[in-house]
């Protein structure tokens, strides 16, 4: 399932207060994907995860801080059973005008390779 979302990514130096409360800007960000997000669950066991990430902000922005706001989301809309269940994931980050993210997310067993 190919996945394309205009908004831009949420990083988790900002989602969190502290270890425990999830900042306005969290809760703004998780509303807006859940509302951009297809309703269709994608079958697993297991999980490959292609993350490509455009960002206005690209040489400031650590790739790695992107993804569990995102991920999180894919969860609680259902699309996906659980991000422990992840197994194969590819994260890259572009440059561009305006921000940007596209998900490429399949359903994969053990047994499959590369």
């Amino acid at each position: 399932m190919k996945i394309k979302l205009d908004i831009k990514p949420l990083s988790v130096n900002v989602a969190w207060q502290g270890r425990r409360f999830s900042t306005p800007a969290k809760k703004q960000y998780e509303e807006q994907v859940l509302l951009m997000l297809p309703k269709q669950h994608i079958p697993g066991p297991y999980y490959r995860i292609d993350y490509k990430f455009f960002l206005v902000n690209f040489k400031m922005t650590d790739q790695q801080n992107l993804l569990k706001c995102l991920t999180d989301c894919l969860v609680k809309r259902g699309i996906i059973t659980d991000d422990r269940f992840i197994i194969d994931e590819r994260i890259r980050k572009y440059p561009s005008a305006h921000d940007g993210i596209e998900l490429e997310i399949e359903g994969i067993g053990l047994h499959e390779k590369n």
